[in-house]
């Protein structure tokens, strides 16, 4: 229950909408953290109960809510059982320079921030989540990693049938916007730069008759001979579909 000091506090201080008592205790060996909320508007009507109770250590930490008719168990952080958010703070404050100290204490390894005690419980509850969902993540990406090993290997010319076929209208040339006649490019499908001309955001085009180097392409590296519209002819008469959408940078 909460103390009289706290609730002639909640009485006189507004700009507060839950009060904290922390202490810790010895369970099961461990030591733990609990740490109790008061609701501000509670206070003033005279209902002493915590809302929540944490139980923290340092690598875990869960809440039993008593805003229910039953206790109920949370696994969610202060933040979140507060309902803060950014557009909307709740603002939680020590009952007491004791409780200060306690989580002072309890996060010795924050100390070296300038955190208060109360950013201090925030944030030792943010990096248990993030460990948290670590190793989720880790066995969630484990068992794709085991399913995958069953994933034969893709057929050498396979990446050419996609560029080929399964995306040969997916092609497209980037290009920065100048008042030059020739304007700098690149081509999604040569996988070099181009230089474009007359073209449009979003239409279908191609690129101007002129020469320029080209990026390695087909085992070769030599100069390319980039004809207008639709089509890219390189050394040894190689023809293939050149970008076909320009977009704007």
């Amino acid at each position: 229950m909460a103390s009289k000091s706290t609730v002639s506090q909640a009485c006189r201080i507004e700009n507060t909408d839950f009060y904290l008592h922390a202490h810790t205790a010895l369970i099961s060996h461990q030591r733990m953290l609990i740490v109790s909320l008061y609701e501000k508007d509670k206070l003033r009507n005279k209902d002493q109960y915590p809302s929540f109770r944490i139980f923290m250590t340092k690598e875990n930490y869960i809440t039993q809510d008593f805003r229910e008719e039953e206790p109920v168990w949370r696994t969610g952080r202060m933040e979140h059982l507060t309902e803060s958010t950014w557009y909307k703070k709740i603002e939680i404050s020590c009952c007491d320079d004791r409780s200060a100290a306690v989580l002072n204490r309890f996060f010795s390894y924050l100390n070296m921030e300038k955190l208060s005690p109360v950013d201090k419980l925030i944030k030792g509850q943010k990096r248990i989540m993030e460990k948290r969902l670590e190793k989720k993540h880790q066995r969630e990406k484990s068992k794709i990693d085991q399913k995958m090993r069953e994933v034969k290997k893709l057929p050498k010319n396979f990446m050419d049938w996609i560029d080929e076929t399964a995306m040969a209208h997916s092609r497209y040339i980037y290009y920065q916007y100048s008042r030059k006649k020739y304007m700098d490019g690149y081509c999604t499908h040569c996988h070099s730069d181009v230089k474009v001309s007359g073209v449009k955001h979003r239409k279908i085009g191609g690129l101007p008759k002129l020469w320029q180097k080209s990026a390695v392409f087909g085992g070769r590296q030599g100069n390319s001979y980039l004809r207008s519209w639709r089509s890219c002819i390189f050394p040894e008469n190689k023809k293939r579909v050149c970008g076909q959408i320009f977009l704007y940078l």
